[in-house]
């Protein structure tokens, strides 16, 4: 039975998800030189199991494919050389083995992590003079000026309507923005809603970029919905579940994709944008239902009068327990102290 079900095991279909991504340009540019151009340190040549399982090439779940004008080319990624941090790995076409520099493989030891798009705009930030906010229709332009106190002289953010008066608020709303990266990103329309789009110019009124900020509420927390906290919100009886969120998404002319951002960070933008236009709060996530503790669990008040409850199995001491005088659960009365004579 034992190896039938291990059978059944090596049988099942590996399921792939292929994820796609916006890579950094610095570090999708060196990965690519060196694979284009790569060279093992050490040829191992043809190897038998024994040398491959103890180069971990032979359960190794790490594998890479190159694909190039010729053909694609697929490598086995092993264990790491003893005392060191090169790389095993196995060419799968040829069944050759090498030992290859851990400053090719390192960039895809974390995956996306380490390889996604971090900067969001090409642009230095000292280019930027002028910002176009739009927001369902309504504009406001915001222009860099200066502002000198006991700190010295220093860039600053103002209304267009008023450039030489710097405001504090608009600071903090690019701020905020510039604050909104990406945890992972998405290819496929998500179907969130744009809420708003900045325009960074140049000084000459030319555009250098923009940044796209887009919110997704679930059904269950739209406007239609019913007042009541939703059931995946409430506290669960028996298995947890999954609360609905809103999500929130942004995209600028380097992502060409939608980057899923942080919800707290995201929350925070999105009531600037309110507040910037003058309009209501915007919806956010509701904190989940919690339980009230239940009688005589350990806690404030969960004992007789508003002392902390017991710990679960513990059992109180016989007249420990707080009671009026004389009465039964009384504490002991203090014993006299005794003196020794000298």
């Amino acid at each position: 039975k034992k190896d039938a079900e291990e059978d059944d095991k090596s049988n099942e279909e590996t399921e792939t998800t292929n994820r796609q991504f916006p890579v950094d340009t610095e570090t999708g540019e060196e990965m690519v030189a060196n694979f284009s151009n790569l060279k093992a340190l050490t040829a191992l040549g043809q190897l038998d199991e024994t040398k491959k399982k103890e180069y971990g090439l032979t359960e190794s779940k790490d594998n890479l494919s190159v694909s190039c004008k010729d053909g694609q080319e697929n490598l086995v990624i092993g264990a790491r050389v003893y005392g060191g941090s090169d790389r095993y790995v196995l060419h799968a076409e040829s069944g050759k083995a090498y030992v290859v520099s851990s400053k090719v493989l390192r960039p895809l030891d974390a995956g996306e992590t380490s390889l996604r798009l971090k900067k969001l705009h090409a642009y230095a930030d000292d280019m930027v003079a002028k910002v176009e906010v739009d927001s369902d229709g309504s504009k406001k332009s915001m222009v860099k000026t200066e502002v000198t106190d006991d700190k010295g002289t220093r860039d600053a953010w103002a209304n267009a309507e008023s450039p030489t008066k710097p405001d504090l608020t608009l600071d903090s709303f690019l701020d905020r923005a510039d604050k909104l990266s990406p945890t992972e990103y998405i290819v496929e329309d998500p179907g969130a809603a744009k809420i708003v789009r900045l325009a960074y110019q140049g000084k000459a009124g030319k555009e250098l970029g923009f940044l796209e900020f887009f919110r997704k509420v679930p059904p269950e927390l739209s406007k239609d919905a019913k007042d009541d906290v939703p059931d995946a919100l409430k506290a669960p009886e028996d298995k947890p579940k999954k609360a609905p969120e809103i999500e929130y998404f942004v995209r600028t002319e380097r992502t060409r994709v939608w980057g899923k951002v942080s919800r707290l960070t995201a929350e925070r933008f999105d009531q600037d944008v309110a507040n910037l236009f003058g309009r209501e709060a915007p919806p956010t996530t509701p904190a989940p239902e919690r339980k009230a503790p239940p009688a005589g669990a350990p806690g404030r008040g969960a004992g007789p009068h508003g002392a902390p409850g017991m710990p679960p199995g513990v059992r109180p001491r016989p007249g420990a327990m707080p009671g009026g005088p004389g009465k039964p659960g009384a504490l002991p009365a203090p014993k006299k102290p005794t003196t020794k004579p000298r």
